[in-house]
């Protein structure tokens, strides 16, 4: 049963950008340079019967091509007190980018899928923590609060397979869309 996500890749002058803020906390599970990318939407496990009529949904989908920029950096959870999880990238984007997730969405309703109900929140994954990062976090953050990319033209999204391993996820486009 495939595991699948459907996501926006970036140029590879940004993702080694990106990768080069990987480090500087040692309890951080660092993102792999194969693994960067903008998740529109989890869908998780499914059948193979499934993937191919979410294929086809997302073939039929058309959304118009935009501007997004990678600015500054945040950790989830972002409630006061809770320890952080995820530190990621922030996205800056146009209502385009929701747009397009919202019709990533409907494609997956439209293949059958049922769809776990979660807020769009755009970032970029960079660690996960398992454990408190301690005062390294602040201090990385201090460093990298100011991150900036390129504004980046995106005119395509893919649906991509994840197998797990105990190395850790292996992504592998399944399918490209174009946007126009």
């Amino acid at each position: 049963m495939p595991r699948l996500f459907v996501a926006i890749d970036f140029r590879e002058a940004v993702n080694e950008q990106l990768i080069g803020l990987c480090k500087g906390i040692n309890k951080a599970k660092w993102i792999k340079p194969g693994q960067i990318h903008l998740t529109l939407r989890f869908i998780g496990e499914v059948t193979e019967e499934q993937a191919e009529l979410l294929k086809l949904a997302l073939r039929e989908l058309r959304a118009k091509a935009f501007d997004l920029q990678l600015k500054g950096t945040g950790t989830f959870p972002q409630q006061e007190g809770r320890r952080p999880r995820i530190l990621w990238a922030d996205v800056q984007a146009g209502p385009e980018l929701a747009e397009l997730a919202s019709k990533v969405d409907q494609a997956a309703t439209a293949a059958g899928l049922v769809l776990k109900e979660e807020d769009f929140t755009p970032h970029v994954t960079l660690a996960r923590f398992r454990y408190p990062p301690g005062p390294e976090l602040k201090a990385w953050q201090k460093r990298h609060g100011g991150f900036e990319s390129p504004v980046l033209r995106i005119s395509e999204f893919h649906l991509v397979e994840s197998q797990l391993t105990p190395d850790g996820a292996i992504h592998r486009v399944a399918e490209s869309y174009p946007l126009t």
